[in-house]
């Protein structure tokens, strides 16, 4: 119960400190996937990619697909489709499995080249990890 409630208040915070500024934000481009890869150096053995591909629609995001790797515990990829992008660009989806919560991503497209905003996943422990995906 304690590691559960250390998660979400470690969620909490994460998605505190990366809440997006409404005067940053924007629509993203049609027709285009934004990427990153996150690598936890500090022996962590721990990488993630991030995948946004927005269709014909710049207010909806076509898929999202998150893959976390981790050395010892395996790997899982996360599938969100035809996730809303609200007016100031921000969108947000979660997974459960089993009733709990065990994927969640939230952001904003800073501009039309990107988007910032972070990660909450189980795959290896509770973990939560910034990013920033580019064109």
């Amino acid at each position: 119960m304690t590691t559960r409630l250390l998660a979400a208040a470690a969620a909490a915070t994460l998605s505190a400190l990366l809440a997006p500024s409404a005067a940053h934000a924007a629509y993203p481009s049609t027709g285009t996937t934004y990427k990153d890869v996150v690598d936890q150096g500090d022996g962590d053995r721990y990488e993630a990619h991030i995948k946004i591909k927005i269709g014909s629609d710049k207010k909806k995001i076509a898929k999202i697909v998150v893959t976390a790797t981790c050395e010892d515990k395996g790997s899982a990829r996360v599938v969100w489709k035809n996730v809303k992008i609200y007016p100031g660009g921000t969108f947000s989806a979660q997974k459960s499995k089993k009733g709990k919560m065990t994927y969640s991503i939230q952001g904003t497209f800073t501009s039309a080249q990107g988007a910032s905003g972070g990660v909450n996943h189980y795959t290896c422990y509770p973990f939560g990890f910034p990013f920033y995906a580019e064109k």
